[in-house]
């Protein structure tokens, strides 16, 4: 026997939530009050089911549940008036005029459950289809709530940070050119401004190592930064690894939270710690791997302006060489070694003509501020060598082709023709400084 059909309100009832189960029950109670209000008129009236009228008005009952209600209310309120009349009149049941009463009244009850039907699909869509335009809307308002913080976020940094990372590497070399102690509070104070101004740092601070000891006292600091323990973590790994630290999500979770987010260390030519950068406060959003690469490439830049090791080396070989040049040219090479960013040398041979001196100025014009340059000369030509910090080969080419496009406007000349030659390389190339001079001064 397939028990489906019975079975199936049964198991949709059960699967309603509580409200929905409150909606059914006012249904049904309703259903049954609205019948049992038409049976008590008919009684009054002393017309049962209405069968004397010229019209059956009682199947308004059934008509009005099922239209509201659906299809098992509208039978119940049939079952219902009908019972109250058969139990009455039992043998009308086997009337042919009742039995066509009946089937027509059920009939017509059963057209308007099936609108019932169609109209609640209807409906149902619609609420459907509202909900999830509703939906689209608050998603569609909530990334343009989030594109607009993103937007305020990159305005508010392009407002208080005007500066490029070049532009900021030009202001710390020319104070590296001063050749200040490197522990000279005036110098590091200086240099944490343009670290500050640069990485968006709010509380930071210079605090002075001695044989891996942290003193107290800070030698520069910005804003209000608390007295540096020798036992905080990040300041132990940084001093044993001799490498910038800084807090990680996995620390937070292992219930890890000291007073500083960064702390990055001052080398000197012996790889021995002299000083420590602690980074208090920050932005949220700032502190992330760029910025992080930034303060990293900073330090290293500083720390090598203090070393004049290779630059000795170069002068020894190169007399003529500017030390500026010299200088710089051994900074960057170890900057690329620790922190691998590149730069790139690029040398211009000027062969004999009597516009040289013209194509030198001209190409010397086009230097940027940044850039370091070393005019020499071998073999009576001249040779131009242009350093070009923090530069990959795509800038190399960039560079290039406005040199060939500025050659062929002001003396409509080819570069690498018969009046000049160009070269260029980056300093990944080779180890050594001296040896990478030494190629480039090789051009033909």
């Amino acid at each position: 026997m397939d028990y489906s059909v019975p079975i199936a309100p049964v198991v949709k009832f059960l699967m309603l939530n509580k409200k929905e189960v409150e909606h059914v029950m006012t249904g049904w109670v309703e259903s049954f009050v609205i019948t049992a209000l038409f049976i008590f008129v008919s009684e009054i009236l002393q017309n049962p089911l209405f069968l004397e009228s010229s019209f059956p008005w009682i199947w308004f009952a059934p008509v009005l549940v099922g239209l509201r209600y659906g299809l098992w209310p509208a039978m119940m309120s049939i079952i219902l008036f009908l019972s109250t009349y058969l139990y009455d009149h039992p043998e009308q049941l086997y009337t042919i005029p009742f039995q066509l009463y009946l089937l027509g009244g059920f009939l017509l009850t059963l057209l308007c459950v099936i609108y019932q039907r169609i109209g609640e699909k209807k409906i149902r869509y619609s609420e459907e289809i509202s909900t999830y335009l509703q939906n689209r809307i608050q998603t569609t308002a909530h990334a343009y709530k989030v594109v607009l913080f993103a937007y305020q976020h990159l305005e508010h940094s392009l407002i208080s940070n005007p500066v490029t990372l070049r532009s900021s590497l030009a202001e710390l070399r020319e104070l590296l050119a001063k050749g200040h102690d490197k522990l000279e509070p005036e110098l590091m104070y200086r240099f944490l401004n343009i670290l500050a101004s640069h990485c968006g740092l709010e509380a930071t601070a210079i605090f002075p190592v001695e044989n891996n000891h942290v003193f107290a006292q800070p030698i520069a600091s910005i804003g209000f930064v608390k007295t540096p323990s020798q036992e905080d973590f990040l300041i132990r790994e940084c001093i044993e690894r001799q490498a910038i630290t800084y807090i990680t999500t996995q620390q937070i979770l292992k219930e890890y939270w000291g007073n500083y987010l960064i702390v990055a260390p001052f080398l000197d030519q012996n790889n021995e710690v002299y000083a420590l950068l602690v980074v208090q406060e920050m932005p949220f959003l700032k502190l992330n791997m760029d910025n992080l690469d930034s303060i990293d490439l900073f330090l290293n830049y500083f720390t090598e302006g203090n070393c004049d090791v290779n630059a000795d080396k170069i002068l020894e070989k190169f007399p003529d060489c500017h030390v500026d040049f010299a200088n710089e040219l051994q900074r960057l090479v170890k900057l690329e070694k620790n922190t691998k960013h590149d730069s790139a040398l690029c040398a211009f041979l000027f062969l004999d003509n009597p516009h040289r001196e013209e194509y030198i100025y001209v190409i010397k014009n086009e230097i940027r501020g940044i850039d370091t340059y070393w005019e020499t000369s071998k073999e009576g030509q001249k040779i131009l060598l242009i350093i070009m910090p923090l530069s990959n080969r795509l800038a190399i080419e960039s560079y290039k082709n406005r040199i060939v496009s500025l050659l062929l406007e002001k003396f409509n000349i080819e570069l690498n023709g018969k009046e000049i030659r160009f070269k260029s390389c980056l300093l990944s190339s080779f180890k050594n400084p001296v040896d990478l001079i030494d190629d480039m001064l090789n051009i033909k």
